[in-house]
């Protein structure tokens, strides 16, 4: 087994299962064995979230795949060696259970809607992350002026993401890199 390309912190994955959620909406994760605080998500970002998970419902059941299930907030044990477990705003799973977390080998999708207090650093951590656990789709959604949402859809490819399509408001889109062709405009996420 390789050694981890970064310093492990002291906390593993079980620690972080067990340990208490924040009851302010903050998300307690953990990247590199480090605990690591996200903010209480905006109003835009809860609203935004919310239209994706009915947009990629939606594709989800018109695509007769009874097999893949749409989650909010589910937490994610993307790797006990590496000591990351970290909870995607929204994922497609196509394994179903009454478990509190999901394995990587049952994502298909994940979605991280950034926020200002995503920092440059946390977002590549997170990437890399998920690419590593082998997570075939992620969309990342960014937020502009005046409630402008931008979403970048990635496909894995020999270990590293590469980006399929950035949607911007205002022009309808079909994303493939998806378990399920997608087709909407990102303007419908926001107020």
């Amino acid at each position: 087994m390789a050694a981890p390309a970064h310093q492990l912190g002291p906390h593993t994955v079980a620690e972080w299962l067990s340990a208490d959620q924040p009851e302010d909406g903050r998300r307690l994760e953990l990247l590199w064995g480090h605990y690591m605080m996200s903010p209480a998500p905006t109003k835009t970002h809860q609203y935004a979230m919310g239209e994706l998970y009915i947009i990629l419902r939606d594709a989800v059941r018109t695509s007769g795949r009874p097999d893949l299930h749409v989650l909010l907030g589910v937490a994610a044990s993307i790797s006990t060696e590496n000591r990351h477990g970290l909870i995607p705003d929204i994922m497609v799973i196509n394994e179903w259970g009454e478990e509190t977390t999901t394995e990587p080998a049952a994502m298909q999708l994940v979605v991280e809607l950034w926020s200002s207090g995503n920092k440059k650093k946390e977002r590549k951590a997170k990437v890399d992350a998920f690419a590593a656990a082998g997570i075939p789709f992620l969309w990342t959604v960014e937020f502009g002026a005046w409630g402008e949402s931008r979403i970048t859809a990635f496909r894995l490819g020999e270990g590293q993401y590469v980006e399929e399509i950035t949607a911007k408001p205002g022009e309808a889109v079909t994303i493939t890199a998806a378990p399920v062709p997608v087709t909407f405009d990102p303007a419908d996420i926001v107020p």
